[in-house]
């Protein structure tokens, strides 16, 4: 496409050198919580990646602006922006977690993670948001920051008025703040040391990491070429198949959403490179 030359150059400086290397061991919260297969690939081929395209930074250019933006108005007492990081080490090996945080307010004794989202985020909820605030919430305390809470503002990049009167099930608001679960410090040390041990001995991404959808277990019958039950698990279309008849089930993968649309990496990975 025939972007503006001020697009271009706008999305040029947001790419910038990762501070995640997996030969000094340093790992940034983010990768640390991303699928390990990704992290691992993306990391050993950093340096043959594919120049994005602007509109696939749009979302990550709006909310940097969101960011900035916010930042004006924070409160003088509050730490905003600020580097953290901790070394650990993992079966004989010194790992450092670098996290850099969006806002602390120390009179609260609250960390806040600005986000911009789509709305089914709301929906369906987001359970790296809870990985990374807590994460950060932990390296804090270890630089002598008490946290006692967390939260998420949000902006719903795609909300509308008419969406909210529909459903429940919508975010009532464009804008809203999330309360997210604190977790004991000792769960989240134990994910910490899991998830580098994920990274030093990476494995293929998951359904759930690569974002299946339509993911089904269909009863069929022998001769029969549609399905005559679609069940969300193996167990309830046996369940089904006993009770109404069929002479075998298949499993249908589902559709993964981030593999095609989201993975920086597929070009490099054994499932990606197939689909």
């Amino acid at each position: 496409m025939n972007y503006p030359h001020w697009l271009t150059e706008a999305a040029g400086r947001h790419v910038r050198p990762s501070v995640s290397s997996l030969e000094s061991r340093t790992i940034r919260v983010t990768d640390l919580i991303a699928p390990a297969w990704q992290t691992d690939l993306r990391l050993r081929n950093w340096d043959k990646l594919p120049k994005p395209d602007p509109q696939d930074l749009m979302p990550a250019m709006i909310g940097t602006a969101w960011h900035l933006y916010a930042e004006g108005y924070e409160r003088n007492d509050a730490l905003v922006e600020r580097p953290f990081s901790a070394h650990f080490g993992v079966d004989d090996v010194d790992w450092i977690v670098r996290g850099t945080i969006d806002v602390y307010r120390p009179e609260e004794h609250l960390l806040v993670d600005r986000k911009t989202a789509k709305t089914w985020s709301y929906t369906f909820g987001n359970r790296s948001w809870e990985e990374q605030l807590n994460v950060y919430a932990y390296l804090l305390n270890l630089a002598g920051h008490r946290v006692d809470r967390l939260v998420s503002e949000v902006v719903y990049l795609d909300w509308t008025k008419s969406g909210a009167r529909r459903s429940s099930s919508y975010p009532p608001a464009q804008f809203m703040e999330l309360d997210v679960r604190l977790w004991p410090e000792d769960d989240t040390r134990d994910f910490i040391f899991q998830r580098i041990r994920t990274l030093m001995d990476p494995e293929l991404c998951t359904p759930e990491e690569r974002w299946e959808r339509d993911e089904h277990w269909a009863v069929m019958r022998t001769g029969r070429k549609t399905a005559l039950k679609r069940a969300d698990s193996e167990q309830a279309a046996a369940e089904w198949m006993e009770e109404n008849g069929g002479t075998h089930i298949e499993h249908r993968s589902g559709n993964p959403v981030r593999c095609l649309d989201w993975c920086p990496v597929k070009e490099f990975c054994s499932y990606g490179k197939g689909l």
